[in-house]
């Protein structure tokens, strides 16, 4: 597969969007790792606080921020790393409607997946373009 240039300003709106998205995913991590209390109680208030799981999920989170940062200045990476993040981010959705009911308050089940809906559009949005950049 060899890679085609993108048009500058999608070239741009991909490399802007891998960075954003990737830092999102860090700093999540970040707090998941510097306070998971916090975490659980403003991100995710589903249930009782387990520090060594919201920490062993940081782990993931920190992981794919990387990639995906990485990504960006790497177009052969954007495809395999953005399909990795929307297969997590389809399962992670599927997770939250099952769970929709169960946040604490109630408006956060729903809130938290439009919110998780919409970051699978820009996802999946990046992922169309960085595609159009690869021929075989």
């Amino acid at each position: 597969m060899t890679t085609v240039a993108l048009s500058p300003p999608r070239e741009h709106a991909v490399r802007l969007g891998l960075w954003v998205l990737g830092a999102a995913w860090l700093a999540i991590a970040a707090l998941q790792i510097l306070d998971p209390a916090a975490f659980v109680d403003v991100v995710g208030p589903y249930g009782a606080v387990n520090e060594h799981y919201v920490r062993d999920l940081a782990s993931w989170y920190a992981a794919g921020g990387i990639l995906l940062v990485l990504a960006a200045s790497r177009p052969a990476w954007r495809v395999p790393v953005l399909l990795f993040t929307l297969i997590q981010g389809v399962l992670h959705l599927v997770n939250h409607v099952f769970d929709i009911g169960d946040a604490d308050p109630g408006w956060m089940g729903p809130l938290n997946a439009v919110l998780l809906a919409a970051t699978l559009g820009v996802t999946a949005w990046l992922l169309s373009a960085a595609q159009s950049g690869a021929r075989r």
